[in-house]
């Protein structure tokens, strides 16, 4: 997710009233950009609708590649764990100059035993996503919704859905 914030020359902290070139002092936040994501979380209803099956897609991967009782200091995510979150998140057809670039940042970033703990962590995640509908009410900022696809058919009736004071 991306949360566009405002040029640091423009950011004042809210306590003080005072200029500020610390973007974490400030509260303000210009908007969100959700890439990727949806408002219901992973359920049977969900998949009924078209979503994708996350329980198949991500079960082995969790069960078998990234758990381990043992340290797996020489871990690296297979190629094929890495191509399958290239396809989910750029389509099947990406350019493989692309491909190949994400394939060795992904392997990077989750190599060693510190690495497979986060990647199953980051996997459990996907699979077991929760809802947002129950605090979309609490987002005051705008929200510039691009990535439809799949989950507009389990979001799309709710996205007008007034939030109730209280």
């Amino acid at each position: 997710m991306l949360v566009l914030v405002p040029s640091p020359r423009d950011v004042v902290n809210l306590e003080t009233n005072q200029p500020t070139n610390h973007i974490h002092e400030s509260p303000q936040v210009l908007g969100i950009i959700p890439l990727g994501t949806s408002l219901d979380y992973e359920s049977e209803r969900t998949r009924a609708l078209g979503c994708w099956q996350a329980p198949d897609l991500l079960g082995k991967s969790i069960d078998e590649e990234f758990s381990s009782t043992t340290a797996t200091p020489d871990f690296v995510p297979s190629k094929a764990y890495s191509n399958f979150l290239i396809d989910i998140g750029f389509g099947t057809d990406v350019a493989q100059d692309i491909r190949d670039y994400w394939v060795s940042e992904i392997e990077a970033n989750y190599r060693g035993d510190d690495g497979r703990k986060r990647i199953r962590m980051a996997a459990i995640n996907l699979r077991d996503r929760d809802g947002l509908h129950s605090r979309a009410c609490d987002v005051v900022c705008p929200v510039l919704w691009l990535h439809v696809g799949f989950s507009f058919a389990s979001t799309g009736r709710k996205c007008g859905v007034r939030c109730e004071d209280g």
